[in-house]
């Protein structure tokens, strides 16, 4: 029985898995932590009906509308903290990335790696300027999505680190604002 481990139910994860469904995959661990708001319906296979779901949930009952029996399993959250009982009993299938961060997708090969699943990672960047699909196989000395994709993941690492950096500023002056103005 094939199994394809997606991690990320965005707009590209969720085609992916309605289309391996239709496919005839019969195994899915579906992984993401975001629910399903407006902002998805111009492009996600959900539906007005799934706002406020989480999407593996709403994507897990999708999948089964198009096959009653394939075996879906979600993880509400990042791919580091999924069960190891979860992933372990994968042998024979794919890993694929379809998350909105490039480390996450690096961490999703790593876990392709440890499993010895080919993996495959599929985005759009920002407003779907460009894309791109990145794949990888075991045993196969091919660099890993994380090794490729080096100067990528850090440049995400330091706007992160600047955006948290600005949040808390910006929070910092308000609480300071709010204090000075309760002297009064």
């Amino acid at each position: 029985e094939k199994t394809a481990i997606i991690v990320g139910q965005g707009s590209v994860g969720s085609l992916v898995a309605m289309l391996l469904a239709r496919l005839g995959v019969g195994r899915f661990l579906l992984l993401d932590r975001d629910t399903f708001g407006l902002v998805n319906i111009s492009r996600h296979m959900l539906t007005c009906t799934d706002l406020g779901r989480y999407k593996v949930d709403a994507m897990r009952d999708l999948i089964l509308r198009i096959n009653p029996y394939a075996k879906v399993e979600v993880f509400r959250g990042w791919l580091q903290d999924v069960p190891a009982e979860m992933v372990s009993s994968v042998k024979n299938g794919i890993v694929v990335g379809t998350a909105d961060h490039h480390g996450s997708n690096a961490d999703a090969n790593d876990l392709a790696e440890l499993l010895g699943l080919p993996f495959v990672a599929i985005g759009c960047w920002k407003n779907a300027h460009a894309g791109a699909v990145f794949h990888w196989l075991p045993g196969r000395n091919m660099p890993t999505y994380g090794q490729a994709n080096a100067q990528l993941i850090e440049e995400e690492r330091r706007k992160e680190e600047e955006r948290k950096r600005r949040e808390e500023e910006e929070r910092r002056s308000r609480m300071t604002t709010k204090y000075c103005f309760s002297l009064f």
